[in-house]
């Protein structure tokens, strides 16, 4: 009888222990993250905007809600959900969220739907096997967020611009939410957007090949065009004169960072001048630069076309800095299509290079092929201070043309098409971060007149630099329907993430241009959470497709996960029972 009533207490303390642990979960939430990267952990950054800076409630209605989801889908929308719970604790309450099957109300079902894609949501599919049959399940992995009175954005958790998502695309959602996440947050909670202004006066892209990326750029920066020159093209200095009576030139103070895409003509000693104490006073400056001048017109009218050098008067600067920008074509296996209007087909052409990245660096990973048209390669030199970081490069089986590089139509037929053997052959750099201490270009040129009167940085703070060889990544064309437009707007130009087949109906969503540039964009403007964020990688452990398929065999295995361990506490307790009662009977 003693047993029996210790056996008791045993228990009874047991169940208080676990009522208790539940009691102090549901009044203190806390979790531990047992991941190796800290992957289930929120950046500090992350932390102080949900605890400090929420100013008003932020309100998030998730779509992407439903019955009988995919385990797949359903995995998206738990980890969406662990997020918000997570948020709403470190906020005090301030993150509120609710879940929203846009398919509960028939009625309002289709209007709904439109509102969500004006919003910029876009609904996806999964397609599972049901009586050995591919059925697509629709679904909507996007939320849209309120802020304050008159703030609104909306999230789009699975990118890329195929509607069938596969399990590999939704690990990859689930991996960046807190990404997607902080980068709306941060967007509607800022009350100023750092400036970035885009340069004109050397033959730069128009304004209306930048619209696409001008657009997701506004989302975070605030975007303007400038010129270094006045109307009569004199050199803007803004000169500012000190006490002890000499001259610093501020011409870009107003700017974070400055895009130069694609220039066509030199740069006079003056404008270098001014980016370079731009540069030395913490400016940030992405070069989108095409070394050779390559007129894919007279491609097309004559059969062939020579690449001759832009007069940019910029490598010697660049080469300073710690890039090297080679005047050569780089030729890839590794290519996108060019229209054959002789066969009246698509064809592949080596000078359209689908760049990757093989380093794993955050800023490229997890990312489409990007497409360069005509690119040079961009070689790390000099200063080994600056650190330098390869984003973009060709595949293995690429080599160079070197200035002045004969391009010909011929290329286009498999017997003509330029081989990928022997030396020469190998991976190029077509894209490079630069990191440190940056030494003025003029720091040992400056004319001694000047010494004496001009304020001359001759180092920078720590600083980082973008250079491409390659302008067309960004730019995008203007619909054949609305080319005679008067203005051009956002929705009447195609994306660069798009290719344009002739045969097609419509552009094919195929690049990751706009992804991979608004990335390293965030990486210059030292978004360093974002872009940490971005290269976190869960990982992933899905279970056996071929498997799992098999309807018999899911069954197995609902048996054996569900079933079959109540089933073993069953035998085991009843063995447990049957032993005791024969250990303790009266004889």
């Amino acid at each position: 009888m003693v047993v029996f009533w210790k056996d008791i207490l045993k228990a009874g303390a047991i169940v208080l222990a676990i009522a208790l642990l539940n009691l102090v979960g549901f009044i203190e939430y806390s979790r531990i993250d047992l991941t190796e990267n800290g992957a289930h952990s929120l950046t500090p950054g992350f932390v102080q905007l949900l605890e400090d800076d929420l100013d008003h409630n932020m309100y998030v209605r998730v779509y992407l809600s439903g019955n009988d989801f995919p385990a797949q889908v359903e995995n998206l929308r738990r980890n969406v959900e662990d997020k918000l719970i997570e948020f709403n604790h470190l906020s005090s309450g301030k993150v509120k969220y609710e879940f929203i099957d846009p398919e509960e109300d028939p009625e309002l079902a289709e209007d709904l739907k439109i509102e969500l894609e004006k919003a910029g949501l876009s609904e996806k599919s999964y397609s599972v096997l049901i009586k050995n049959k591919p059925v697509d399940i629709p679904f909507w992995p996007g939320a849209i967020i309120d802020y304050g009175l008159d703030k609104t954005s909306a999230i789009q958790f699975v990118t890329g611009g195929m509607e069938s998502v596969d399990p590999f695309t939704l690990n990859l959602a689930s991996d960046q939410l807190e990404y997607k996440f902080l980068q709306t947050f941060r967007k509607l909670t800022r009350d100023a957007y750092p400036k970035v202004g885009f340069l004109q006066g050397h033959g730069e892209l128009p304004e209306n090949s930048t619209i696409s990326i001008r657009g997701h750029l506004k989302e975070y920066y605030d975007v303007e065009y400038f010129s270094l020159k006045d109307s009569a093209g004199r050199v803007l200095f803004n000169p500012k004169t000190d006490s002890t009576g000499k001259t610093s030139f501020r011409a870009l103070k107003d700017y974070k960072s400055i895009v130069i895409a694609q220039p066509k003509s030199s740069f006079s000693n003056g404008e270098k001048f001014i980016i370079d104490q731009f540069i030395m006073n913490g400016g940030k400056v992405a070069w989108l630069v095409d070394a050779l001048d390559m007129r894919e017109d007279s491609l097309f009218m004559t059969g062939q076309s020579f690449a001759l050098p832009y007069e940019l008067n910029i490598s010697d600067m660049l080469f300073n800095y710690g890039a090297r920008l080679n005047n050569d074509l780089v030729l890839s296996s590794n290519c996108g299509p060019i229209w054959d209007f002789r066969k009246n087909q698509p064809a592949e052409w080596n000078f359209y290079v689908l760049a990757r990245n093989s380093n794993r660096d955050p800023v490229a990973s997890n990312l489409n092929p990007v497409k360069m048209k005509y690119a040079s390669s961009v070689e790390p030199v000099g200063d080994t201070s600056i650190r330098k970081r390869i984003l973009l490069e060709s595949s293995q089986e690429s080599r160079v043309f070197k200035s002045p590089a004969r391009v010909a139509l011929a290329y286009i037929d498999p017997a003509y098409r330029p081989k990928y053997i022997g030396n020469g052959v190998e991976k190029r750099p077509l894209a490079v971060m630069l990191e440190g201490r940056f030494k003025s270009f003029f720091r040992n040129s400056l004319d001694p007149a000047y010494k004496d009167s001009i304020v001359l940085k001759k180092e920078s703070v720590p600083n980082k630099m973008l250079v491409i060889g390659d302008g067309d990544i960004i730019e995008n064309r203007i619909h054949p329907k609305k080319v005679n437009k008067v203005k051009i707007e956002e929705t009447d130009v195609l994306s660069p993430d798009h290719e344009v087949i002739v045969s097609a109906p419509n552009p094919i969503p195929m690049y990751d241009n706009i992804d991979f540039f608004k990335n390293a964009f965030d990486d210059l403007m030292e978004e360093d959470n974002l872009i940490s964020l971005r290269g976190r990688e869960f990982k992933q452990r899905p279970l056996n497709e071929k498997i799992v398929s098999n309807e018999n065999s899911r069954n197995t295995l609902k048996f054996i996960n569900v079933a079959l361990p109540i089933l073993i506490l069953l035998i085991f307790g009843s063995i447990q029972y049957v032993v005791r009662k024969r250990k303790f009977a009266k004889p």
